[in-house]
């Protein structure tokens, strides 16, 4: 029986199709720039069902795999993967599907699951110190950051006031942070850090099927490009879903002096303004406010939920970050661009953690 194609998303690393054989649908995933990165996100697949009954229940089955011998995609590796019948959680707060009275209930209700499983990522624990491990990650990182276009007031010595505050430059408070007594302090507990986890919770990547019973997801895309990592990042990818769907949705805009030439005021400052629907907003707020999680840990694991969601935000920086800046009603003072609009968050981040007492 001929078989029926339909592009779901195409990237400058991979083709994803949905494949249909009469009544029977598959995930069809195809690389289309070096066969590395999906034969790396195969193989994780694969390790984290094998080790883990908790995870198998959660990943999607997978199945022949191989490379392709035709045409433009000779030679490029590709693997099925069972389709899931659902709606991402992204997907169902912007289609208002969730709703407000709900919210709490439904993200404690997710966090308790997801906790769960990366309680499975400890059983690959490795021995590195962590205080290294997350220098290490977050400053390459903010290297990363600081050599971009439109980015140099994050590393500038000017005042930054973002909305009706104050803030250092975020090299400033990523030292304050690194000289915390608690962040040394990590290196003497248990062993936490990983080097096989899904690493990728964001609420686009969990599938629901029945909004009535969100306990029975499914997790899809596990992030491979982190050789060693907290577990607790997985979770923090979970709350980033917000901000990453901000940018990705360009619901925002920012208020600025930044590209303002005739200025010479020696302070840059920023107003983000957020546009969602009011009630998507609300619910948002609600799922992924940080207290709901927060209950649930120590003082160490707080803290590290912090530098994974910092490190979240300045990943997001770097892998969002756009040359191009929209401009609205030919308004130099407000803008769109993602690079801006996350690096503004992880400043506000950062001076959070750096201040905390």
């Amino acid at each position: 029986m001929k078989n029926n194609f339909k592009v779901i998303k195409s990237s400058e690393s991979n083709l994803i199709l949905s494949v249909r054989d009469g009544k029977n649908y598959a995930i069809l995933k195809v690389a289309q720039r070096g066969n590395a990165k999906l034969e790396k996100e195969h193989e994780t697949i694969l390790k984290l069902k094998k080790f883990s009954k908790i995870y198998s229940s959660f990943l999607p089955d997978t199945y022949l795999d191989g490379k392709i011998n035709k045409d433009l995609f000779s030679n490029k590796f590709y693997f099925f993967q069972k389709y899931l019948k659902g709606t991402t959680l992204s997907q169902l707060i912007q289609k208002n599907k969730i709703k407000l009275n709900k919210a709490n209930h439904i993200s404690n209700a997710l966090i308790e699951k997801l906790i769960l499983i990366i309680e499975e990522d400890l059983k690959n624990c490795v021995n590195q110190k962590p205080s290294e491990i997350f220098r290490k990650l977050i400053m390459t990182e903010f290297q990363n950051l600081i050599k971009r276009p439109h980015l140099h007031f994050v590393s500038s010595n000017l005042r930054l006031k973002i909305g009706n505050k104050f803030y250092k430059n975020l090299e400033n408070s990523l030292e304050r942070i690194f000289s915390k007594k608690i962040f040394l302090a990590m290196d003497e507990q248990d062993q936490f850090l990983t080097n096989l986890g899904h690493f990728n919770f964001h609420g686009e990547n969990i599938i629901i099927s029945d909004p009535k019973d969100v306990k029975r997801f499914k997790l899809i895309d596990p992030d491979t490009r982190w050789k060693v990592l907290d577990p607790i990042f997985s979770l923090a990818r979970y709350f980033y879903t917000y901000s990453h769907d901000t940018a990705e949705k360009k619901n925002y805009y920012i208020k600025s002096n930044i590209f303002d030439l005739k200025s010479n005021n020696k302070t840059f400052y920023f107003k983000t303004n957020i546009i969602w629907p009011t009630i998507v907003k609300k619910v948002y707020e609600k799922m992924f406010n940080e207290n709901l999680l927060k209950k649930k840990f120590d003082k160490f694991e707080k803290f590290r939920f912090s530098l994974t969601y910092l490190l979240c935000l300045l990943r997001g920086a770097n892998a969002n970050y756009e040359e191009k800046v929209f401009f609205l009603k030919n308004n130099i003072n407000q803008f769109k661009n993602n690079g801006v609009f996350l690096s503004l968050l992880a400043i506000q981040y950062a001076h959070e953690i750096a201040y905390e007492k």
